[in-house]
């Protein structure tokens, strides 16, 4: 845990192996964090919460083999994950910590990242070993609709309006725009370096921020798109291996 109005280190907390990928949710403060466990003998892992004020891990929910992804509904009372290793989307309690639904996505599927459900309720969850995105409706839960994609979708979100799903190709190195109400890819942009990473949209749908691993000596890489029109307008060298982004605030 970092102050950010000096940058400096304030507290920590041990949680599970590996922990990836986290989430805050807007009406108790808890954050959920996924413990990926990527190394060693393939077992079930875990989610811990956690309170941040004194940064203590207050429950720790068994999910599956290599969940990823950690995404809140809205109103903060259910928390999404996959299990990479299980092929599953996984809805947890996020009050009573304990899981309330799994749903099966296929034999061979290994999902890496799924979207916050959308005020329609529709979250979308990347299938990276088989060029897929799932798009699930959570009040009936069942996949509703399935696009081909690229090779290695990795991490995916969807803007505010609901209108644009950005999906970076790991493998592809290359970014793609989904118009959701026809179902359609209607761009795809290579990037700068490869193995592109993360991306979030900003609050108000207008752009798309991408984190670039790179290889070698090259340095990680933020590059800004321009969402309605899926055109590339910034781009910042940061640290090596970038990996996972987030967005704070906008100001005038």
């Amino acid at each position: 845990k970092y102050a950010t109005d000096t940058n400096h280190w304030v507290g920590d907390v041990t949680l599970g192996l590996f922990p990836a990928t986290l989430d805050i949710s807007a009406t108790t403060g808890l954050m959920y964090v996924v413990n990926f466990d990527l190394h060693g003998v393939m077992a079930p892992s875990t989610i811990s919460a956690v309170e941040v004020e004194t940064m203590t891990e207050v429950a720790r929910i068994s999910t599956g083999i290599m969940p990823h992804g950690s995404r809140l509904s809205r109103d903060g009372t259910r928390h999404y994950s996959v299990n990479m290793m299980n092929a599953e989307l996984v809805e947890v309690d996020a009050l009573g910590f304990e899981v309330n639904r799994r749903l099966f996505l296929g034999d061979g599927v290994q999902p890496t990242w799924v979207t916050r459900p959308t005020a329609d309720g529709l979250l979308y969850v990347a299938g990276n070993n088989v060029s897929r995105i799932f798009e699930i409706d959570v009040h009936a839960w069942r996949v509703r609709r399935t696009f081909k994609t690229g090779p290695g979708p990795y991490n995916l979100d969807v803007s505010q309006d609901g209108m644009t799903l950005v999906a970076t190709y790991k493998n592809g190195s290359s970014i793609g725009f989904w118009d959701l109400s026809t179902g359609v890819e209607r761009a795809r942009v290579e990037s700068t370096r490869t193995l592109p990473h993360g991306v979030a949209i900003s609050p108000n749908s207008l752009y798309a921020f991408v984190s670039v691993e790179g290889v070698g000596i090259e340095p990680g890489t933020v590059e800004v798109f321009h969402v309605p029109t899926a055109t590339r307008v910034g781009i910042v060298d940061v640290g090596k291996q970038a990996g996972g982004i987030a967005f704070w605030k906008i100001e005038k």
